[in-house]
């Protein structure tokens, strides 16, 4: 039964000894696009982990083609990431600078969140000139292309395309992956993922060789997903590829690869698949509605220095809820969230005895009424 359907079956402990003894190791455009989206330390350490592998990674064609066309944009990306922490922090200290109003921070408090913010400050500032060095000094974009030169496949003639293509459109109809989910993209991109698997299939079949391919892309046309959770590879695609190929096809996100390899003894910082894990699961804040800073409602800054401490130190909120210096801001806003509160409870009794008095206002005017009245009729 198993080998009649094999895709709904988890590999055996000796198949995934197989894999990653033996199998080229494949990288997705998303996996390389990964190293400008990455702080350095983790970047170094994920190229010294690919070091180990060397002799065993390759990149299909239309994966680097992928990864040229959007290096520009995920780079623009981030600086605007780093222009939306820079903006959050200003507003934040700018809130905290006025000493006139609520709340009101003790003058050893507000050096240190003075301190903290210039630090963060300076911090972005660099971030952002490092950013900018990468598009007009290309410094990364070269040591990727020495680190994979002689690893990327030649890709297809045209006519092979052109075939592929029609391929790629009728199963998309029928919904059958990879790439069904990009068939509202424009042009030829949308077919990009489906080009990328027949890349794969054919190398594996030409070199003789199993395959373990890493790959970021969340779509439900590559992997099953349960209750927002991937379990595992889409049972279709293993099952095609065994078929027509005669071998295996694993597939890993960036994370799980590097915990598996951590596993098998090769040298992984915790660290570093900490970084990876928190940047694909969006730990790292991007808060658009910043502007509703002007609203100072606690909701608003609480999430501004989340974003300010997070965005590029990295740092998960659970370690975040454990600094000193956040609890005590926190314990301020949230006195100012009480103090609010106690304001909005004194209007509503306001409001409550301005209805008392304007029931009795009424009942006044009525007796004043009637003994103007009975006065006239004396």
């Amino acid at each position: 039964m198993k080998n009649k359907f094999y895709g709904y079956y988890k590999p055996s402990k000796e198949t995934f000894d197989s894999l990653w003894d033996n199998a080229l190791i494949v990288l997705d455009a998303n996996i390389l696009l990964d190293f400008y989206r990455l702080s350095k330390s983790t970047c170094d350490d994920l190229f010294e982990v690919l070091k180990t592998l060397e002799d065993r990674i390759w990149i299909p064609y239309q994966a680097a083609n992928e990864y040229h066309k959007n290096i520009v944009n995920v780079v623009k990306s981030q600086i605007k990431q780093n222009d939306d922490a820079l903006q959050a922090l200003y507003n934040f200290k700018k809130f905290f600078d006025n000493k006139r109003s609520y709340p009101f921070l003790t003058d050893t408090l507000n050096k240190r969140t003075t301190k903290l913010t210039e630090e963060l400050e300076k911090f972005l500032q660099d971030q952002k000139e490092d950013l900018l060095k990468i598009i007009f000094e290309e410094s990364v974009k070269d040591e990727i292309c020495d680190f994979f030169e002689g690893k990327v496949g030649d890709g297809f003639t045209d006519e092979q395309l052109k075939s592929y293509y029609k391929e790629a459109e009728d199963r998309y109809k029928s919904n059958i992956p990879p790439g069904f989910k990009d068939s509202e993209k424009n042009g030829n991109s949308k077919y990009g993922d489906y080009i990328i698997w027949c890349e794969i299939m054919s190398k594996a079949s030409n070199d003789n060789k199993d395959i373990l391919f890493i790959t970021d892309d969340v779509k439900c046309d590559w992997y099953i997903e349960i209750n927002g959770k991937r379990i595992g590879p889409h049972p279709s695609l293993l099952n095609e590829f065994r078929q027509k190929t005669n071998h295996e096809i694993y597939m890993y996100s960036l994370d799980s690869f590097l915990n598996h390899a951590k596993e098998r003894k090769i040298k992984v910082k915790g660290k570093t698949i900490e970084e990876v894990k928190d940047r694909k699961s969006g730990v790292i804040w991007d808060y658009a509605a910043l502007d509703a800073m002007k609203n100072m409602s606690y909701a608003v800054f609480y999430k501004s220095m989340l974003q300010a401490l997070g965005t590029y130190y990295h740092i998960p909120e659970s370690q975040l809820r454990n600094m000193e210096l956040f609890y005590r801001l926190k314990q301020q806003m949230d006195s100012y969230n009480e103090f609010q509160k106690g304001i909005a409870t004194v209007k509503d009794s306001m409001r409550g005895w301005e209805s008392v008095l304007e029931k009795y206002s009424q009942q006044f005017k009525a007796l004043d009424g009637k003994k103007e009245e009975d006065n006239k009729e004396e």
